[in-house]
């Protein structure tokens, strides 16, 4: 499955690849991309990139799954 995030009324919302996580990360309202989801890394989000094939797809985990897979 590929990542998902989005933005809605300014806001960039990054919702957790964690099997079975339901969690997401709000930014701040207004914040492009970056600054969204630099906002999320000091939350303790972090992301990886995936293969499949020549074709990439970004994955972002919330603090929690984080853990589980051993970061």
């Amino acid at each position: 499955m590929a990542s998902k995030y989005s933005k809605r009324d300014g806001v960039w919302t990054f919702n957790c690849d964690g099997s079975g996580c339901h969690r997401n990360f709000e930014a701040s309202e207004g914040n492009d991309f970056r600054m969204g989801w630099r906002e999320a890394t000091a939350a303790g989000w972090v992301n990886s990139v995936e293969y499949e094939g020549n074709i990439a797809r970004w994955r972002h985990f919330c603090p929690e799954c984080k853990k589980q897979m051993g970061d």
